[in-house]
């Protein structure tokens, strides 16, 4: 019987699929990678397809014992799949032409009291995976997919429940180079949704199904606004567009045809699609922009029968999904950036206002809107756009769901991983870094 000999470039190739002149290079990169790190050793090595310059691109697991383990993580080590402890793991692109870069580095505490917590890679043509669930009995999900070359993030998803309460969940996700980001939760005003999360599992799974579909009974979402930042948590406000700016890409948009948002009260008019364009910088800062190709100039007395926006939020912080109707608060600005308070005494925004032109050439208004408390957009925000007709009030649109002039949720303000700036008078997009963080640091 003979045995046949294979060079360390071909046992690569026939094990993972690299390509043998490509895996020549390997034996030179694990001493880059791994340093002084005694114990590193590489686990796994897939391919990620190709970058979108055409470059070969593989992902490369590295595991290190406890010797290894990052100097900030438990004394004990890094807990693994197996219920033992190591020193972490790290996944390493290797482009073709360039040197390897560190996607990701690992090291499992249990993330959270119930130290159940654990992470999910998965890789794909040009693009990784990453998702991380922990907390106790408030238990999160957290996924993160990210474009490899150019290394962007594509999407987000957030999940929150409480593993002792069925009834209680909600998810959002986010389109991040289409600043769409939206969110669904259980509807917790029902006496008993048990049906919300049958055979699902987890409120998580029921919810994620649901991703993309119409709102069902049972359940409550709307679109969010997006708060672009890379400093998730930080104190400091993000930056505003300057007096003068149209927003541009770094925005969320609610056109006022029905086939987004919710269309609350009257019927959509072919011939009168406005559309809102809106960004938040922190938790008491957003912009609104408006093109309404009809605008009604009527000029009626009370400011609810002209143009205008409703900006709906929460007077008192609660611990339920469905909205109390004694803690909201409406707040009403026309067209002219004139604030009114509507429903529950809110407390009135600064506003500056300025007209301009967008991409398409077409006239908008931009309202920027400052509440001097500090997070008074933290129980979240709906915002309704009210087109009148002749003087009166013919239709509302609306970022959330609306029921007799009250709110049955509020949609979040939703942290997307940019930075924006003024780039040609527009409100853009500058920087999107794809940073693959652990979402329990």
């Amino acid at each position: 019987m003979k045995f046949l000999r294979l060079s360390a470039a071909v046992f690569l190739f026939a094990i993972w699929g690299l390509p043998a002149a490509h895996s020549a290079d390997m034996g030179k990169l694990k001493p880059e990678i791994c340093k002084d790190r005694a114990t590193c050793r590489m686990t796994n090595l897939k391919s990620a397809g190709t970058s979108d310059m055409g470059a070969s691109l593989m992902v490369a697991e590295f595991r290190f014992g406890l010797a290894d383990k990052p100097k900030d993580g438990p004394e004990d080590g890094c807990r693994t799949e197996e219920d033992s402890n190591d020193g972490g793991v790290e996944y390493w692109l290797i482009e073709d032409g360039k040197a390897p870069r560190l996607l990701l580095s690992l090291c499992n505490d249990g993330y959270g009291a119930a130290g159940v917590g654990y992470d999910q890679v998965k890789i794909g043509p040009n693009k990784l995976t990453h998702r991380q669930d922990g907390g106790s009995n408030d238990r999160w999900e957290n996924i993160d997919v990210v474009s490899l070359s150019p290394q962007r993030t594509l999407r987000t998803e957030n999940c929150g429940f409480r593993a002792t309460d069925p009834n209680y969940g909600a998810y959002s996700w986010v389109d991040v180079p289409h600043m769409a980001a939206q969110s669904l939760a259980i509807d917790d005003g029902i006496q008993s949704n048990a049906d919300a999360t049958a055979g699902d599992g987890d409120p998580c799974t029921a919810l994620k199904k649901r991703i993309g579909k119409p709102v069902e009974h049972g359940f409550l979402g709307g679109l969010d606004v997006p708060f672009p930042t890379v400093d998730p948590g930080s104190a400091e406000s993000g930056s505003m567009p300057p007096h003068g700016t149209a927003l541009g890409n770094c925005a969320a948009t609610l056109t006022a045809d029905g086939k987004n948002g919710y269309l609350i009260f009257g019927k959509a008019d072919p011939a009168r699609i406005a559309a809102l364009r809106f960004i938040a910088a922190d938790l008491h800062n957003i912009v609104i922009q408006i093109y309404d190709p009809r605008r009604d100039r009527s000029g009626p007395q009370s400011w609810v029968n002209a143009d205008h926006l409703e900006i709906w939020t929460l007077g008192d912080m609660a611990n339920t999904i469905r909205v109390d109707p004694a803690a909201t608060r409406q707040t009403g600005i026309d067209l002219d950036g004139r604030a009114y308070a509507g429903v529950g005494k809110p407390q009135l925004p600064e506003v500056e206002r300025w007209e301009t032109i967008d991409e398409q050439n077409r006239p908008v208004v931009v309202l920027k809107l400052h509440w001097k408390v500090d997070e008074a957009l933290f129980g979240g925000v709906a915002i309704a756009y009210s087109e009148a007709e002749h003087g009166r009030q013919t239709r509302i649109f609306s970022t959330g769901p609306l029921v007799r002039n009250q709110p049955l949720y509020l949609p979040n303000i939703s942290y997307v991983p940019v930075t924006c700036g003024a780039v040609d008078g527009r409100w853009t997009v500058t920087n999107n870094p794809g940073r693959l963080e652990p979402a329990g640091d």
